[in-house]
């Protein structure tokens, strides 16, 4: 993290998936994506609040962005109304960046259970949330 902003300038695709946390709070605010070279796309299956949508949808409608892929975004339903809607470069998915949702679904099934015998004989839980980092 310390040297995000000397390596954003040679960025083509920055995908993010970050948690919301207070250090990944508008991380990417108008300054850091001005570092973004024009020819950066911005993939987005994170948390939406990590980025600031209205400076790099004035990015993006300046040609300053290539484009950008946003699974999450600022509402959510995102406004019928709301800008983004008609921004040049942004592919938009519903939310569901997940492609297989058999395999998520068995896998998370695989996690309860698991932890169900774990709790049930007193061992630690596993994918517990640490509330101090905020996920």
């Amino acid at each position: 993290m310390d040297a995000i902003d000397e390596v954003l300038p040679q960025v083509d695709v920055l995908v993010s998936t970050l948690p919301l946390t207070p250090q990944t709070a508008m991380l990417f605010d108008r300054r850091r994506l001005d570092l973004l070279p024009a020819r950066a796309g911005i993939v987005i299956v994170g948390r939406a609040a990590v980025f600031d949508y209205t400076a790099m949808r004035e990015k993006l409608c300046a040609g300053e962005l290539a484009g950008a892929v946003l699974d999450v975004y600022p509402q959510e339903p995102l406004p019928v109304d709301d800008a983004l809607w008609s921004t040049p470069g942004v592919v938009m998915t519903p939310h569901c960046s997940l492609d297989d949702h058999s395999a998520y679904l068995e896998g998370c099934l695989e996690v309860f259970i698991d932890n169900l015998v774990r709790f049930r004989s007193g061992h630690p839980l596993r994918n517990q949330v640490d509330v101090a980092r905020g996920y």
